[in-house]
């Protein structure tokens, strides 16, 4: 024996890895995927009141929590929901690369913009991040789909 080893079925190894590859780097399904998740996943945790940390949001000040009670919403717990209209407008756009989750530039009837609301209550309170179970979540996503694709390859 001369230490020499020989792989079979490189060249077919190299293509599945090609596909899968390509399958992930310029796939806009999964981008789209991942942000519905994400999407889902902020606007899950917010409504329960907890920040990217999973620490409960910091109460409301006493003067927006009267403004709150008179409107005849609760103020016992945080969850950055008033009219529905910032969360509302939250949506992604996927390309084939990336996903961008954003706040469209709407308002609520009040004439506020739901973007500034978003950035206003983000400096408050870190709702529009990313855990890092949801990067786990991620991982896992990404792991699946490349496992499908060397599979088909």
């Amino acid at each position: 024996m001369d230490g020499t080893v020989e792989i079979q079925g490189l060249r077919a190894l190299r293509l599945k890895l090609r596909r899968a590859e390509e399958a992930v780097a310029s796939n806009p399904t999964l981008m789209g995927q991942i942000g519905a998740y994400l999407m889902f996943a902020i606007k899950t945790r917010t409504g329960e009141g907890e920040d990217a940390q999973g620490r409960d949001f910091r109460p409301y000040t006493d003067r927006y929590a009267e403004y709150r009670a008179k409107a005849g919403l609760p103020t016992s717990w945080v969850d950055l929901f008033f009219t529905g209209s910032m969360m509302s407008s939250m949506t992604f756009k996927a390309s084939s690369k990336s996903v961008r989750l954003f706040f469209m530039n709407t308002e609520d009837k009040e004439g506020v913009k739901n973007p500034a609301k978003a950035y206003y209550n983000q400096m408050d309170r870190d709702f529009f991040s990313i855990s890092a179970d949801e990067v786990e979540v991620i991982e896992k996503m990404v792991k699946e789909w490349v496992d499908r694709h060397l599979v088909r390859g």
